[in-house]
């Protein structure tokens, strides 16, 4: 999550992914769709679900789930499609179980972690912020692309 918000406050689009309660800076969301018919691209990572057409424009469409090493995500009449503004990468979105409220975090709700932190999950997750009788988990929308290639590259490097 880049810089955040003018007094430390942060305004969090929260989904669920496996039961669990996560949270991306709003700012980075361009929008949160229904629409979870996706195309599968053969050969693609395992982390890649496919390609949704949205209103003419085609959106690569990750597996957060994967990515973050909770498994494989399944699609139900609950998931959605959260879809990053341009700034934060080339036409993709993430697939999730489920899409929760806007959260306000104050500065002193949220614990970042050590840039060496195991918990970072490669840099995809950036802290825990304390909801009203839940911890949430920051997502670091910027990060996300990167994470679908580096695989590809380590697989590169060891051959």
């Amino acid at each position: 999550m880049h810089d955040s918000a003018a007094g430390g406050e942060q305004l969090c689009c929260t989904f669920r992914l496996a039961g669990r309660l996560f949270g991306v800076d709003v700012r980075a969301v361009k929008e949160v769709n229904t629409r979870t018919a996706v195309t599968p691209v053969p050969h693609a990572a395992p982390s890649i679900v496919g390609l949704v057409n949205l209103r003419g424009q085609l959106h690569l469409v990750l597996d957060l789930r994967r990515l973050l090493h909770l498994g494989e995500s399944a699609v139900t009449p609950d998931s959605r499609l959260v879809i990053f503004k341009p700034a934060v990468g080339e036409s993709f979105g993430v697939l999730v179980d489920a899409v929760g409220d806007m959260v306000r975090l104050g500065a002193g709700q949220v614990e970042r972690y050590a840039a060496d932190a195991p918990a970072r999950a490669g840099g995809l997750l950036v802290g825990v912020g304390q909801t009203e009788g839940e911890l949430m988990v920051l997502v670091d929308p910027y990060q996300l692309l990167d994470a679908v290639n580096r695989p590809a590259a380590q697989a590169r490097g060891a051959s």
